[in-house]
């Protein structure tokens, strides 16, 4: 029998297209049994600029963020500024921010097109900043807001004014920043950053006793929390505190603090997280 040569070329592709796929599965497997082999996951975030988006709070009296059912999944960061604006920074194109205007309220809203109903995706996230010109009430539902103290305000050329925040279905405000600062020698300190965060140690004297030292001012406070956390980011003192916690909601402590004035309603449910240290100071609170 003769084979015409068209038939021996797709016989020969024939034979290719299936010897490939199990020489390449062959080698793998022999890999894999001798432990030479290694899956590396990708640690750097791809990040989309063109998803950024930006706009005006001009007129804006109350500024309502709902999240999703991870409070990570939408933070934002507060100042009070004269830039009156709002900046969000998409990190994957599933995530979108649903911005909506009714009457004097600004509502943003995380929806994403990915299943995360299983498993928190840490490049699932959407990051606002909120400069707000005037002292106007933030509703937050399950999501993780930012307030900085007064340094922190100051980094972010803003005034510190009042703030008031309600907070609902374990949504986490936290009040002030981790960054550390120490008087330090030349040659002692160390430096590391996380994100856009800055971490300052002093080698010699990074002690817990120096950095409860340093109060920093925060201003007048008033929180209303409902099945949600406060969380005490660095020692601070308030020249007014308003503080209400219900329906099982948290204070964690994880620096003390002080308050000149306060006005507290506590529900028997709060649970108050922190050291012996730290929660003397909220004695005034659960009195």
């Amino acid at each position: 029998m003769i084979i015409k040569n068209s038939n021996k070329i797709l016989i020969l592709i024939l034979a290719l297209t299936v010897s490939i796929p199990l020489l390449v599965a062959a080698v793998y497997m022999h890999k894999i049994k001798t432990d030479d082999f290694e899956y590396e996951r990708p640690t750097a975030r791809m990040e989309y600029p063109e998803l950024n988006m930006q706009g005006s709070l001009d007129g804006v009296k109350v500024v309502k963020l709902i999240g999703s059912n991870y409070a990570a999944l939408l933070g934002a960061t507060i100042l009070h500024s004269d830039l009156d604006n709002y900046v969000a920074k998409r990190e994957n194109p599933s995530d979108s921010l649903i911005i909506n205007r009714k009457g004097d309220t600004l509502i943003f809203k995380y929806f994403s097109t990915a299943d995360l109903q299983y498993e928190y995706q840490q490049n699932h996230r959407i990051m606002l900043r909120l400069n707000l010109a005037h002292n106007i009430p933030v509703y937050a539902e399950s999501c993780h807001l930012g307030w900085g103290s007064a340094s922190d305000q100051a980094h972010g050329k803003g005034k510190l004014s009042s703030a008031e925040f309600y907070l609902s279905r374990d949504a986490l405000l936290e009040l002030g920043t981790q960054v550390m600062v120490f008087k330090t020698a030349p040659d002692t300190f160390h430096l590391r950053t996380e994100g856009q965060r800055v971490f300052v140690r002093d080698s010699s004297e990074a002690t817990a006793d120096s950095l409860n030292a340093i109060y920093a001012n925060i201003g007048n406070v008033r929180i209303h929390a409902d099945k949600s956390t406060v969380e005490i980011m660095q020692p601070l003192i308030f020249d007014s505190l308003g503080l209400s916690l219900n329906n099982g909601s948290t204070l964690k402590l994880n620096h003390p603090f002080k308050t000149k004035a306060l006005q507290a309603d506590v529900d028997p449910k709060t649970q108050i997280v922190g050291d012996f240290k730290t929660i003397q100071t909220s004695w005034p609170i659960i009195k």
